[in-house]
């Protein structure tokens, strides 16, 4: 038997990818988020001049920090300070259920890491996405939502611009 016909080329991939990014939405149900904070998505270099010296900051979904990108060309959405360190990929920490073995042992996670490069690799950016996302709801409810939206908008336009980001 044979499986599923493989997505070979960077446009097959953006285009499912762009297709799961839809289902994802439509499946998530967003609010417009809690109304007395900001809702904020978009490019980083955006969101960064919009939430400068407001208490929010960036949250890149998945981390920036698998990516080739530079920092500012990629989508994000603001999340307040406190709330930022409660996510498992704040300032490189890359999976907070992580135990180094060794007391003292790494803390960068680098496994952890590694999972997500491999599988947006693979062409599992939008399950990437939809984890960190299901992270951020399952911490904070709804507050983000409308700050969701508009990554969710900021995503597909990168994609359509400039394919599924590269690691």
């Amino acid at each position: 038997t044979t499986g599923p016909a493989k997505l070979s080329t960077p446009a097959q991939v953006s285009e499912r990818t762009l297709f799961e990014l839809d289902v994802l939405e439509a499946d998530l149900k967003l609010t417009d988020g809690d109304s007395s904070i900001m809702q904020v998505g978009g490019y980083d270099s955006e969101v960064t001049k919009v939430t400068k010296g407001s208490g929010f900051e960036s949250h890149h979904i998945p981390p920036q920090s698998i990516f080739t990108d530079q920092r500012g060309n990629l989508p994000t959405i603001a999340i307040t300070k406190e709330d930022h360190k409660k996510t498992s990929s704040f300032s490189g920490r890359m999976g907070h259920r992580y135990e180094p073995i060794i007391p003292g042992g790494n803390t960068d996670h680098p496994k952890h890491k590694q999972s997500i490069t491999d599988s947006v690799d693979q062409g599992f950016l939008a399950e990437m996405i939809r984890n960190e996302i299901y992270e951020i709801r399952e911490a904070f409810g709804s507050k983000y939502d409308g700050a969701i939206k508009q990554y969710l908008d900021a995503m597909r336009d990168y994609i359509k611009k400039n394919g599924v980001p590269k690691t």
